[in-house]
């Protein structure tokens, strides 16, 4: 669970609601910290082969079928999403890289 702006979001389900949209063909929710140090729900996608849907059109997808405050707050676009041997999310890996590549970006 994430606590985001003083809410809880379970990553579950927003990542089963990315996997909804037809460009999608896998996602990973984590928490980064803002500049104030506050969590902040990022999505990182990896896009189906030749979809060309953004960041804003995924977001507005996320709240039309969640609550608003579930809805992430960046999308970050990814070639792949690093997995155990078992094929699970290694989110760990995941946030290191969505904060190095915000700060970057910053």
């Amino acid at each position: 669970m994430i606590k985001s702006s003083g809410m809880w979001v379970s990553p579950a389900e927003v990542e089963a609601r990315l996997l909804q949209h037809p460009g999608v063909a896998l996602a990973a929710v984590v928490a980064v910290p803002d500049e104030a140090g506050l969590d902040k729900t990022v999505a990182c996608v990896v896009r189906q082969a030749e979809a060309t849907v953004t960041g804003e059109e995924l977001i507005e997808f996320c709240r039309d079928g969640i609550a608003h405050f579930k809805c992430p707050k960046r999308i970050l676009f990814v070639d792949e999403l690093p997995l155990t041997a078992t094929g699970k999310l290694r989110r760990n890996v995941i946030r290191g890289q969505a904060s190095e590549t915000l700060t970057a970006h910053a």
